[in-house]
């Protein structure tokens, strides 16, 4: 659909439509909705902490950390027992 209106008539209704607006009485107003009620626990129940959000990498990088500990624990006792007894490591 093509607009078959010139710039010069789309700019008079524009101001036409500005004027009546002022001249109206009519305030129109936008609602917004209102917060969501927040529920209340009892006193009777326990209160929990909120749960620890953890970030898959830094989980990851604490687990290869303890494997790491356990490994260097596992050398220094082989060390240790060097001559006792061998063991092949991977």
């Amino acid at each position: 659909m093509v607009n078959e209106e010139t710039p010069e008539e789309r700019l008079k209704k524009y101001k036409e439509n500005l004027a009546k607006m002022a001249q109206s009485d009519d305030w129109h107003t936008i609602e917004e909705p209102s917060a969501p009620s927040i529920k209340l626990e009892s006193e009777s129940s326990p209160a929990r902490p909120p749960k620890v959000l953890e970030s898959p990498a830094k989980k990851e990088l604490r687990e290869s950390k303890v494997v790491k500990k356990r490994r260097e624990a596992l050398y220094s006792k082989l060390e240790s027992k060097s001559g006792k007894s061998r063991i092949m490591l991977r």
